[in-house]
């Protein structure tokens, strides 16, 4: 299956993959935020605030990953996603 989303424009000129994610918190609530889809990217990354008002247990451990931005630190959590729209297409 294959997801097609419409680039939105985000200033001046400039259009983004931008794409709804649903997350649910610890207490179950939904929270809707929106990403950037990225295709080219090996994991899913998301500011410490946003993971924190999510609940996420981030623990202490924290490692370097290289991004075309330079190096990050990075602590890994897991955590389910809804992504539910788009246009779906079958190959």
């Amino acid at each position: 299956m294959t997801l097609s989303f419409r680039y939105k424009k985000v200033g001046d000129n400039i259009y983004r993959p931008i794409i709804p994610l649903q997350f649910n918190t610890k207490d179950g609530t939904a929270v809707t935020i929106a990403g950037l889809l990225d295709s080219g990217s090996d994991v899913i990354l998301m500011p410490k605030d946003v993971a924190a008002s999510l609940g996420l247990d981030l623990g202490k451990k924290t490692h370097e990953i290289d991004g075309v931005g330079g190096k990050v630190k990075v602590a890994r959590a897991s955590v389910r996603m809804k992504l539910d729209d788009g246009k779906r297409t079958r190959p």
